[in-house]
């Protein structure tokens, strides 16, 4: 579920953000896996996971960071560059929480957002900065989201 504060239709301003949550399954990282051809063990193979570093396989650190998607698709937000910071294993059963906001406008209506990740336990496992832009009036216009221009 998305919640946006400040809405699309008036333009989206410094301090508007979004929020999103999931839960990971078996099934997605077997799917993202199978779509990115990563094999990893440390996705798959619970032994070798066992005697690793996390002790138990993890969530591919883009398919938690893809979350970013969800919201820039809810903004029509076209992106052109992303970068994640992983703090922290996703296991998989976690439910993760993306907050994204928008941080600044440059003069060139590029937008910067930051994305922060949370576990269930509120713990932060993944930090994000994204760069891009939001629809233009004549695009808002053709989604039937606002006025376009004269």
């Amino acid at each position: 579920m998305i919640q946006t504060h400040g809405t699309l239709a008036a333009g989206l301003e410094v301090g508007d953000r979004a929020v999103y949550s999931r839960t990971f399954t078996e099934a997605d990282v077997a799917l993202f896996g199978g779509i990115t051809a990563d094999g990893n063990p440390y996705h798959y193979d619970a032994e070798f996971a066992r005697g690793a570093r996390f002790g138990r396989p993890i969530v591919h650190g883009l398919l938690v960071g893809s979350m970013v998607t969800h919201i820039g698709g809810q903004w029509a937000w076209l992106a052109d560059g992303m970068s994640f910071d992983f703090v922290a294993p996703v296991f998989v059963g976690d439910t993760v929480t993306a907050e994204v906001t928008i941080a600044a406008v440059d003069e060139r209506g590029r937008y910067t957002a930051r994305a922060r990740f949370t576990n269930q336990r509120g713990e932060e496992v993944m930090r994000s900065l994204l760069t891009g832009f939001p629809p233009r009036a004549q695009e808002l216009a053709m989604l039937g989201r606002g006025p376009a221009e004269p």
